[in-house]
């Protein structure tokens, strides 16, 4: 098992079995998701990427009820992802950073 997968807890096994979508799997759906948009608007860039994913799931996650916030929350941690005020900052420097290198390199 590699270090990304998760063993499947007994709600999302039944789930799963029953053919229904748990929680832990709609957020999961949805960080994928918003992953694979930051990816494309990123142009290889890591430091565009990451400032683009975090923004994206923060504002995700303030429009979850708080139910749903949680397990959103608990899947984000699960891939260690932090959207809290400091990770966000960390990576709005390093995208300016960025930016500002690709800016100068094309002139």
């Amino acid at each position: 098992m590699s270090a990304n997968t998760q063993p499947l807890n007994r709600q999302d096994f039944l789930a799963f079995w029953h053919g229904r979508a748990s929680a832990a799997f709609v957020a999961a759906d949805i960080i994928s998701g918003l992953e694979e948009t930051a990816q494309k608007g990123c142009g290889l860039y890591f430091e565009l990427y990451q400032g683009m994913l975090l923004r994206s799931l923060r504002a995700e996650s303030e429009s979850l009820t708080p139910e749903h916030r949680v397990t959103f929350m608990q899947v984000l941690w699960a891939r260690r992802i932090r959207i809290d005020d400091a990770a966000i900052a960390e990576a709005e420097q390093a995208e300016s950073e960025c930016w500002i290198e690709i800016h100068a390199s094309q002139e």
